[in-house]
């Protein structure tokens, strides 16, 4: 995968059936210490310090002196043939579940930040995922030794827009209520909290009171589920384009005036429900 913030690949590793997922910025010999330096460093803050590695043949002579300064012992799979690693299934699973996280954010998610999402792509990848010493626990549960709590930790369509309440008493006066974001994860340490990437000021911020504007799904789709692709040549918009009234007290987002030109390949998502006036609470 590709990306213009610096990170280009993904080094997946398997554990005892839990998944880890490691941005990488190319495949060059500095990329691959300081990622495995950093898996090192994950597990065993976890107190699950790793002790072999099973590796495809990609390597060079700093990463096996990192592994040998680290007392890991390690082996390589035969050339041209990863049937015999261990984490080829867990890698194809990894890889498909990424694909779905970013194929599910929002429209407008810059996506260079995709390595931003990797935190709980891997928390709701390893919950599904059994922990291999003991298959009544999920991944997530055997290597942290608690369960997740969801109800103290929420978690949201990751990459989804949103409005991060700004507090009383930083904002202005006269200033919004809130700021354009996107979700990213729960904050782990804290309560019913949440991590936000805002594009305007390119920073990140633990928010507690957000707002979800997901984008609009099959706009297109009639109530009895048939598709009513509009007419081009109608003298009239279809009724899911038509305003609100002037006098209407509180629009909202899905009921102000869109463009009834529709760009080719966004799967008939109108061209620009952007930033509009709106009345926040």
């Amino acid at each position: 995968m590709k990306s213009v913030a610096g990170h280009e690949y993904l080094l997946i590793v398997l554990h005892h059936g839990y998944i880890h997922l490691v941005p990488l910025k190319n495949r060059s010999s500095v990329s691959y210490v300081s990622a495995y330096r950093d898996v090192i460093s994950f597990f065993q803050s976890l107190s699950h310090p790793l002790s072999h590695l099973s590796l495809d043949n990609e390597t060079s002579s700093d990463l096996t002196a990192l592994f040998k300064s680290s007392n890991l012992t390690f082996e390589y799979v035969p050339p041209l043939n990863h049937r015999s690693l261990p984490a080829e299934r867990a890698i194809r699973t990894a890889k498909n579940h990424v694909i779905s996280v970013l194929s599910s954010v929002h429209i407008s998610f810059p996506h260079n930040r995709w390595p931003d999402l990797l935190p709980q792509a891997e928390l709701s990848l390893n919950t599904l995922r059994s922990w291999k010493p003991d298959p009544s626990l999920s991944a997530w549960h055997g290597l942290h030794r608690v369960p997740f709590c969801f109800a103290s930790h929420p978690i949201h369509p990751p990459g989804q827009l949103v409005v991060a309440l700004d507090s009383p008493q930083t904002r202005k006066s006269w200033a919004r209520h809130g700021t354009r974001g996107f979700y990213l994860s729960p904050s782990p340490n804290h309560y019913r909290c949440f991590n936000v990437f805002f594009p305007l000021t390119c920073s990140y911020r633990v928010c507690q009171s957000l707002s979800h504007f997901p984008d609009p799904l099959f706009p297109f789709e009639s109530a009895e589920g048939a598709s009513s692709i509009p007419d081009p040549t109608a003298t009239e918009p279809p009724p899911f384009l038509i305003p609100l009234p002037p006098s209407h007290p509180y629009p909202s987002l899905t009921n102000l005036p869109v463009p009834t030109t529709v760009a080719v390949g966004t799967a008939g998502v109108p061209l620009a429900l952007s930033p509009q006036p709106c009345i926040l609470f």
